[in-house]
């Protein structure tokens, strides 16, 4: 999970029939919630499914969140659940044992997030869509940059 999508290409094969897995398939638009995760900054993080292989199920390590999609985007939702706001609550509640963070739906059912309309929800997606976008290519420049300077040291140090 990165960056609240789930990448489903990143799978293990798992000894199951095809009408065994049916019942846990994932879908395109599913939401998840991690339930566990040796990091407490990790666990309860939202991620969204956004392409589909037949075959591939959720793990034990994911809750899937039902959404009424009339209602609530599930891009909107992933945003606003893994917004630092609720982050402070789902950290409040997660528990460690053994070094395992873990959450479960109790935790998760009460917990609350706003949900404007769809339309003002869309205008939100599209504009976070478009923040991502700025922060990718900043990366990717940054990347670029220190690529750059640590190819450029060498030749510094040869005429030092």
């Amino acid at each position: 999970m990165r960056n609240g999508r789930i990448d489903i290409r990143d799978s293990k094969p798992v000894p199951m029939s095809n009408a065994e897995a049916e019942p846990f398939q994932v879908r395109t638009g599913d939401v998840y919630v991690v339930r566990g995760n040796g990091s407490k900054n990790l666990c309860g993080l939202a991620g969204l499914i956004s392409e589909e292989l037949q075959g591939v199920v959720f793990p034990d390590l994911f809750i899937q969140v039902a959404l009424p999609k009339d209602r609530v985007l599930p891009e909107f939702f992933v945003a606003a659940w893994n917004s630092s706001a609720t982050r402070v609550v789902i950290e409040e509640k997660a528990k460690t044992t053994s070094g395992i963070w873990k959450i479960n739906q109790g935790h998760i059912l009460p917990t609350r997030i706003p949900v404007p309309p769809l339309p003002e929800q869309r205008r939100i997606v599209s504009e976070l869509d478009a923040l991502q976008a700025e922060v990718d290519a900043l990366k990717r420049l940054q990347a670029e940059t220190a690529a750059e300077l640590a190819a450029l040291l060498p030749a510094l140090l040869d005429r030092a």
